[in-house]
Protein backbone atom coordinates (compact mmCIF):
# COMPACT_ATOMS: atom_id res chain seq x y z
CA UNK A 1 0.00 0.00 0.00
CA UNK A 2 1.42 3.39 -0.96
CA UNK A 3 0.50 6.46 1.04
CA UNK A 4 0.47 9.85 -0.63
CA UNK A 5 2.39 12.61 1.04
CA UNK A 6 0.59 15.81 2.04
CA UNK A 7 -3.13 16.16 2.60
CA UNK A 8 -5.82 17.02 0.11
CA UNK A 9 -9.36 16.30 1.34
CA UNK A 10 -10.53 15.87 -2.24
CA UNK A 11 -8.13 13.01 -2.95
CA UNK A 12 -8.18 9.55 -1.46
CA UNK A 13 -5.26 9.01 0.94
CA UNK A 14 -4.71 5.49 -0.38
CA UNK A 15 -3.58 4.99 -3.95
CA UNK A 16 -5.49 2.81 -6.39
CA UNK A 17 -3.08 -0.10 -6.01
CA UNK A 18 -3.96 -0.58 -2.32
CA UNK A 19 -5.14 -4.09 -1.51
CA UNK A 20 -6.42 -3.77 2.07
CA UNK A 21 -10.01 -2.90 1.27
CA UNK A 22 -12.10 -1.72 -1.64
CA UNK A 23 -12.64 2.02 -1.87
CA UNK A 24 -16.05 3.13 -0.70
CA UNK A 25 -18.03 5.67 -2.70
CA UNK A 26 -18.52 7.44 0.64
CA UNK A 27 -14.83 7.62 1.60
CA UNK A 28 -13.91 10.82 -0.21
CA UNK A 29 -17.01 12.81 0.82
CA UNK A 30 -16.51 11.65 4.42
CA UNK A 31 -12.83 12.65 4.47
CA UNK A 32 -13.64 15.97 2.86
CA UNK A 33 -16.24 16.73 5.54
CA UNK A 34 -13.86 15.51 8.24
CA UNK A 35 -11.15 17.91 7.04
CA UNK A 36 -13.63 20.78 6.72
CA UNK A 37 -14.59 20.34 10.38
CA UNK A 38 -11.00 21.12 11.40
CA UNK A 39 -10.79 24.05 9.00
CA UNK A 40 -13.97 25.52 10.47
CA UNK A 41 -12.64 25.11 14.02
CA UNK A 42 -9.39 26.85 13.04
CA UNK A 43 -11.30 29.71 11.42
CA UNK A 44 -13.58 30.06 14.44
CA UNK A 45 -10.60 30.18 16.78
CA UNK A 46 -8.89 32.79 14.65
CA UNK A 47 -11.91 35.06 14.90
CA UNK A 48 -12.78 34.35 18.53
CA UNK A 49 -9.23 34.74 19.87
CA UNK A 50 -8.68 38.10 18.20
CA UNK A 51 -9.76 40.19 21.21
CA UNK A 52 -8.90 37.80 24.05
CA UNK A 53 -6.88 39.50 26.77
CA UNK A 54 -6.88 37.16 29.76
CA UNK A 55 -5.75 33.58 30.31
CA UNK A 56 -9.16 32.71 31.71
CA UNK A 57 -10.94 33.98 28.62
CA UNK A 58 -8.42 32.16 26.41
CA UNK A 59 -8.97 28.88 28.28
CA UNK A 60 -12.77 29.24 28.13
CA UNK A 61 -12.69 30.02 24.40
CA UNK A 62 -10.42 27.09 23.60
CA UNK A 63 -12.50 24.73 25.72
CA UNK A 64 -15.71 25.85 24.02
CA UNK A 65 -14.27 25.48 20.53
CA UNK A 66 -12.77 22.06 21.28
CA UNK A 67 -16.08 20.91 22.73
CA UNK A 68 -17.77 21.91 19.47
CA UNK A 69 -15.09 20.15 17.42
CA UNK A 70 -15.44 16.93 19.43
CA UNK A 71 -19.22 17.07 19.16
CA UNK A 72 -19.09 17.59 15.40
CA UNK A 73 -16.68 14.70 14.92
CA UNK A 74 -18.75 12.35 17.08
CA UNK A 75 -21.89 13.22 15.12
CA UNK A 76 -20.01 12.57 11.89
CA UNK A 77 -18.65 9.23 13.12
CA UNK A 78 -22.09 8.21 14.37
CA UNK A 79 -23.54 8.89 10.94
CA UNK A 80 -20.63 7.06 9.33
CA UNK A 81 -21.36 3.99 11.44
CA UNK A 82 -24.91 3.84 10.09
CA UNK A 83 -23.56 4.05 6.52
CA UNK A 84 -20.88 1.38 6.98
CA UNK A 85 -23.08 -1.21 5.24
CA UNK A 86 -23.02 0.94 2.11
CA UNK A 87 -19.37 0.13 1.51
Amino acid sequence: MKMRSGFDPHVSIITEDATLAPKSRLQDPFMSEFAETFRAAANNLSVRLDGVTSKEELAATLEDELRGLYHGLLVMFDGGTALADQG
